[in-house]
């Protein structure tokens, strides 16, 4: 999910994402805590773990005001983002 992009054009290193993943797919179960869902792609990892199984659902809430940011997953603080 981006939040961000500073440059529509080169989009890549000028935005910001926030990883939406499945953390129990071995592919990012076993990538840096910074790719795995909740975070701040590359940058941040998120504050706690809270991805349901398979066949659990998970809401995903993104709020913002100005340069302030915060994503919650399943009622979970997840990212804080200033």
């Amino acid at each position: 999910m981006f939040v961000y992009a500073s440059d529509l054009k080169n989009w890549m290193p000028y935005s910001l994402e926030i990883q939406i993943a499945d953390n129990f797919d071995p592919k990012w179960a076993n990538s840096p805590a910074s790719w795995q869902c909740g975070a701040l792609f590359g940058l941040q990892p998120a504050t706690q773990k809270v991805v349901l199984k398979a066949a659990r659902l998970s809401e995903q809430q993104l709020g913002n005001r100005d340069s302030f940011c915060l994503l919650t997953i399943s009622t979970n603080f997840t990212q804080h983002i200033e």
